[in-house]
């Protein structure tokens, strides 16, 4: 038989409201031990209780206790349609229908005149309570409204009289529909006695009956009367916060709800060994009847549900959530009873005291945690924002990328800056695809302003430390001017890279940007390898990307990591004063060309409109994928298509040894399965983006070789052999990839003008 819960009574002014729960109630053997009045804030005594003003039209709520057993007032719920017949207060001979001491029978018919009217928002709603199987204790049974479908309002309130020596005894029989709501909120039960019952917080079935006199019965609940032999459910249930892993790919909690689940990735051959076994072992842990909080990480919260299924694997392919590369396969059952799009911040003081986490568990290693139900209690309270602004930040607007790039387009364009959308779409999604990103091109372009206003459209800005412009000097030679070293005392001073990097770990959910100025006026080789290698480093830890160590312990007082939120732009010149980049730093970045000037566009000058920044999370902007098998699964066809591109640019740059490596391959495929998913750009002037950022950025030479190498790419390009020609116009127009082969062209013709030829000279 389905097992109930017990609620404590020291904790039923704390207390929810779920259906066949059963509430204690004292054991002192007096008044005091009536629970109704510490859970539902209303008299200890009667079979009708009421909370605000006695006449069914200010009246904030009702309470119908029944014992289910009494032969001469039989109240009875019926299991199949829904419905309770539930008999009103006047027991007493001779005494007048609605003159009761509680005014119960007052109430109701008070309250099926209103339904009669149609007048449903004067209507109280009715908390059905049955007794108990012991002592005081009472069940919740539902929340009930006044009459029945298909039942005229002549049947639903009907006098019922019964003979007594004493005198007649005329009594109301009441028919109420119980509606179909499994839980509700003890924060609607508080705005019911703030006198405003219809808030976020109402249950749906009961605000739609308001508003449409539609009613949706709970049928084929269980029968249950004082009598009955029921078992009681989860005594002592557990509370659990589980990391759904929303900060690095919303797919997997977006997938949780709507499967009702909460879902976790630790799979034999991906993961370490221990890490499964450790993990496997605390998600059986989890029993039904418990209750799991959905973290976010980086201290958010999304919902909370109660456990409806224990550990399994989920077999079917079909329901298999495809995200950094795994199927998230182990799962829990979760009826979810709240679950947000995107996550309540807590930004107190007091985390892990104020969420009861037990014991001392590193919390950036695991996925799940223990909590208590103060723990718990305070989380719901949070998520339901009860508490001050102290604690709750300020929740990110629910904006998808390309809301964010028509923002950051129209926010740069209102600045004066002209840019085209398909400039910004690719900004935006080269940094999505790696958090380096290099910016060329001739001076006064606006290098350095389309960073800074990216910035700014997105709520970062020098002011508050989200935005960083970092000159760098032409005698810089090691990574201590940008990260920091030991003065002669032994004390670390930390560089102005190295603050950033402090800023954005205590800001995990926000984005910071820093802009290296003219970084090629030193060798960037030089001072910036450390930096490289470690970004190289990223990988996958318990769901979380993480990086190598930046800066020892020994060195800084603690260990130091690149943080996911941080994002690099460097801008470059190629002249007399500045140096080359090597192939290394080159593969590592993404590199970005502005050479195009419009000085006759003077549009600007006649938009007059302002456009004001918006903070979105850091999610928008970091990468999901790493590694190609993270984006394979689920992917395979497309993720083969492109490498197959790629394979084929590849055999062309082999005999000059220029071919790419398995990174190039891996970030091209990132930028266009993002560009496919958010449908930004024409998959074809994706692709010709990466061949121009990622491939011809690497290429020189002086030979026959390069130029053969160079003749075919532009056949690869233009689907044309190159031949000396005066004008290629409309061969570039017709190219399928038009900016790779113009870039191409350039590059052929500096090689047969000047016998040497690179991507950077023009």
């Amino acid at each position: 038989m389905t097992r109930t819960d017990i609620i404590a009574f020291n904790e039923l002014s704390e207390a929810d409201l779920k259906i066949d729960t059963t509430y204690e109630g004292g054991t002192k053997g007096n008044t005091g031990d009536d629970p109704l009045s510490k859970l539902m804030g209303c008299g200890n005594q009667g079979g009708f209780r009421s909370v605000g003003t006695r006449n069914g039209i200010d009246t904030k709520l009702c309470i119908l206790y029944s014992d289910l057993s009494h032969e001469e007032w039989p109240d009875r719920i019926d299991t199949e349609t829904g419905r309770f017949y539930f008999y009103g207060d006047n027991r007493v001979p001779g005494r007048d229908i609605h003159k009761t001491a509680q005014k119960g029978n007052l109430i109701l018919h008070n309250s099926y005149e209103e339904l009669a009217k149609g007048n449903r928002k004067n209507i109280p709603p009715f908390f059905v309570f049955v007794k108990g199987k012991k002592g005081r204790d009472v069940v919740f049974r539902g929340l009930a409204v006044p009459g029945a479908p298909d039942l005229h309002n002549s049947e639903i309130l009907t006098v019922i009289t019964h003979e007594k020596e004493e005198g007649e005894i005329k009594n109301y029989q009441a028919i109420f529909t119980i509606l179909d709501i499994q839980y509700i909120s003890r924060l609607w039960i508080e705005d019911l006695h703030n006198g405003t019952p219809f808030t976020k917080n109402a249950p749906k079935p009961w605000i739609e009956w308001i508003n449409s006199g539609k009613y949706q019965a709970l049928k084929g609940i269980k029968s249950i009367d004082s009598h009955s032999a029921y078992t009681v459910g989860n005594l002592n249930p557990k509370y659990w916060l589980f990391n759904v892993y929303y900060a690095s790919e919303p797919k997997v909690w977006k997938s949780s709800k709507h499967m009702d689940v909460a879902a976790m990735q630790y799979e034999y051959g991906r993961e370490h060994t221990s890490s499964v076994t450790k993990h496997i072992n605390l998600i059986k842990k989890i029993s039904v009847g418990d209750y799991i909080v959905a973290y976010s990480g980086n201290k958010g919260f999304l919902g909370y549900g109660k456990v409806t299924k224990q550990f399994y694997e989920e077999n079917d392919p079909s329901k298999f959530i495809h995200a950094t590369g795994a199927h998230w396969k182990q799962r829990v059952g979760v009826n979810w009873q709240q679950a947000l799009d995107i996550p309540i911040m807590y930004k107190g003081p007091n985390f892990m005291k104020d969420i009861g986490l037990k014991g001392s568990p590193v919390m950036s290693s695991s996925t799940i945690f223990e909590i208590t139900s103060t723990g718990f209690t305070f989380i719901r309270k949070l998520l339901n924002e009860i508490y001050p602004n102290k604690v709750i930040e300020k929740q990110y607007p629910l904006v998808t990328p390309n809301e964010v790039v028509n923002h950051i387009f129209s926010y740069i364009k209102s600045k004066g800056f002209t840019y085209s959308k398909e400039e910004i779409n690719n900004l935006f999604l080269a940094i999505k695809t790696k958090p380096f990103i290099i910016l060329s091109g001739i001076s006064g372009t606006g290098k350095t302003k389309i960073v800074q206003w990216l910035a700014e459209s997105v709520g970062a800005t020098e002011e508050n430390g989200q935005f960083t412009l970092i000159p760098i000097r032409p005698d810089w030679n090691d990574g201590s001017d940008l990260l920091g070293y030991v003065d002669i005392k032994g004390e670390f001073r930390p560089g102005p890279l190295t603050k950033v990097i402090e800023n954005a770990e205590k800001n995990p959910e926000k984005p910071y940007f820093v802009l290296l100025d003219e970084m090629n006026l030193a060798r960037v080789e030089h001072y910036f390898s450390d930096i490289l290698s470690v970004m190289e480093s990223r990988k996958w830890k318990d769901g979380k990307m993480i990086t190598t160590i930046l800066i020892p312990e020994q060195t800084a007082g603690r260990d130091t990591r690149l943080p996911t939120n941080l994002y690099i732009l460097g801008t470059v010149n190629m002249d007399e004063t500045t140096h080359p980049f090597s192939k290394k730093v080159l593969d590592c970045a993404m590199t970005i060309e502005f050479n195009r000037v419009e000085l006759a566009n003077l549009s600007f000058l006649d938009d007059s409109h302002v456009i004001e920044p918006i903070e979105v999370p850091n999610s928008l902007f970091q990468s999901n994928y790493l590694h190609l098998k993270d984006l394979y699964v689920g992917n395979e066809d497309f993720v083969k298509e492109i490498t197959y591109e790629l394979e084929s640019i590849n055999k062309i740059l082999q005999p000059t040894l220029t071919h790419f490596g398995y990174r190039i391959r891996d970030e091209i495929t990132f930028y266009l399965y993002y560009n496919k998913a958010q449908n930004l750009m024409d998959h074809d002037y994706a692709f010709d983006n990466c061949i121009l950022q990622k491939i011809l950025p690497r290429l020189n030479g002086s030979d026959q070789r390069t130029n053969k190498m160079l003749s075919d790419l532009y056949l690869y390009c233009t689907g044309r052999v190159y031949t000396y020609q005066d004008d290629y116009q409309l061969e570039i127009k017709e190219a399928k990839y038009p900016k790779s082969a113009e870039k191409i062209l350039e590059m052929i013709r500096r090689l047969q003008e000047d016998g040497f030829t690179s991507f950077w000279i023009s």
